[in-house]
């Protein structure tokens, strides 16, 4: 179990506190380790805010996982869980490529493991899809056969395309949703953004749907054509059935027979010509269940019922120059634990003063379009902020600094954790693969280290009485498995 503590100091870090073993893997079993390690380090559990990891069900299942353990010891801690052949053939492929003007590049297979490779593979598919068809109409003339027939005929169908534009579209927000969980930075929208989208997905979608004649003329200009065709003859057979009155010829279009006749027609037209929408309203059917099936997914996985999402956009400069909101009362309120850190009734002052600063403070040109100040970087931001002097020489916005120290530490994914086993694997390889849990640690605590401080070993100045006790070290000596050192 690799253990990664975030905080800010100033500055965003993520350090690894210890890489556990863990003879225990249940829910009880890894939350007692992990509270064992915060007591060895000397962290109080209290002062834990936040927790993110994996969402296999030990971790973040509904009942007796880690988090669920946690947040009955942390009443206050906010959880996050984080995140679908043969030479002579490729050579006859690449001609077909060739023929169609495309790039030559190979059909990706989906992972099995790893649904983020499904996006670009339908992406390829789709660029390689001209040639495809010709690939498999080849075999079908050369060595017909059950699968290649099937194979083409679905190549061949219109809506194969469609599906395929749809999937790449589609499949890339979830990708760049996944991304965000796998972001060290300040995420605040995730929950809203689900909300919207799952709104909108579940709009109905007529026939006279703008982007349904759009998606008919684009995919299916041939059978639009023809369906208009057929619905103008249906239209006019249906106003000689019913002995509609023909208006005059040049009556204009406030007589009342005109206007009666034009509305029978415009009626009979539109009924006859929604018939033909029936595949492509399938196609918007399933497509709108796709969205919201996987957007209720994503909000049944990921929970945004925590009230801190609510609080968290504060921390963004438009809203803490607009004074949104106008007191930090629900932040103190989520966490009660800060009172014990910072007065809050200075911090609530220093909160609405801080915002007369002007500007050009932060590297801002003041005449400038306040747009590129709003949109700043919320670590930069306040990085300035607590950067500033007053006259005295006492430290600046101290109780301000406490709290929003603490939104910005929150776990808001479990990618340094991630990030610390691939790290892991390079350090631990097949050749190096004798190395002690306690040396792989140290190792990588020292990589972390150089990461923070922006430096290189090379550059780091060694004391003098560590490169003696260095100097003591015998070379492959065995680490004992002690507690103490």
């Amino acid at each position: 179990m690799a253990l990664v503590i975030s905080f800010c100091d100033g500055k965003m870090n993520s350090q690894l506190l210890q890489l556990a073993r863990c003879k225990d893997a249940t829910a009880e079993g890894l939350t007692t380790a992990l509270l064992d390690i915060l007591k060895e380090s000397n962290i109080p559990k209290t002062q834990m805010v936040g927790f993110s990891t994996d969402t296999c069900n030990t971790m973040f299942g509904e009942n007796n996982s880690v988090s669920q353990r946690l947040k009955q010891e942390i009443p206050h801690l906010m959880t996050v869980p984080s995140h679908f052949s043969a030479y002579k053939k490729k050579e006859t492929l690449i001609e077909f490529q060739q023929f169609c003007q495309v790039e030559i590049h190979s059909i990706l297979k989906p992972g099995s493991t790893h649904w983020l490779t499904l996006q670009p593979c339908a992406a390829r598919i789709l660029e390689q899809l001209n040639p495809l068809i010709l690939f498999f109409a080849d075999a079908v003339a050369s060595k017909p056969n059950e699968n290649n027939g099937k194979i083409l005929k679905l190549l061949k169908d219109p809506f194969t395309k469609c599906y395929l534009e749809f999937l790449v579209m589609v499949l890339d927000k979830f990708n760049k949703f996944n991304a965000s969980y796998k972001a060290t930075s300040l995420y605040c929208s995730r929950g809203e953004k689900a909300d919207e989208a799952l709104d909108y997905a579940r709009q109905p979608r007529s026939a006279s749907d703008p982007a349904k004649k759009q998606f008919f003329t684009m995919f299916f200009p041939k059978e639009r054509a023809t369906a208009e065709e057929k619905a103008r003859k249906y239209a006019l057979a249906y106003l000689s059935k019913h002995q509609i009155q023909l208006p005059a010829k040049n009556a204009p279009s406030s007589d009342p027979i005109r206007m009666n006749y034009d509305r029978t027609f415009q009626l009979a037209f539109r009924e006859e010509f929604e018939r033909s929408f029936t595949p492509i309203n399938y196609f918007f059917s399933s497509v709108q269940k796709f969205f919201i099936t996987s957007i209720s997914e994503i909000q049944k996985r990921f929970s945004f019922k925590d009230h801190v999402f609510q609080i968290l956009p504060l921390v963004k400069p438009k809203n803490v120059r607009n004074l949104c909101p106008a007191s930090l009362s629900s932040l103190f309120k989520r966490f009660p634990l800060l009172s014990d850190h910072c007065n809050v009734v200075e911090a609530e002052k220093e909160w609405r003063s801080h915002v007369n600063m002007p500007i050009d403070y932060f590297e801002i040109d003041s005449s400038q379009s306040t747009f590129e100040f709003y949109n700043m970087d919320v670590e930069f931001y306040w990085n300035r902020v607590f950067a500033g002097k007053p006259p005295s020489t006492e430290p600046q916005f101290p109780n301000l600094k406490v709290c929003i120290s603490l939104l910005l530490s929150l776990p808001f994914s479990n990618a340094s954790a991630e990030r610390f086993f691939s790290s892991m694997k390079l350090t631990k390889t097949p050749v190096r693969n004798a190395l002690h849990d306690k040396s792989v640690s140290a190792l990588l605590k020292a990589n972390n280290w150089l990461k923070n401080e922006g430096t290189t070993a090379g550059k780091v100045e060694i004391p003098d009485n560590l490169i003696n006790l260095a100097k003591k070290v015998i070379t492959n000596a065995a680490i004992q498995d002690s507690q103490s050192d």
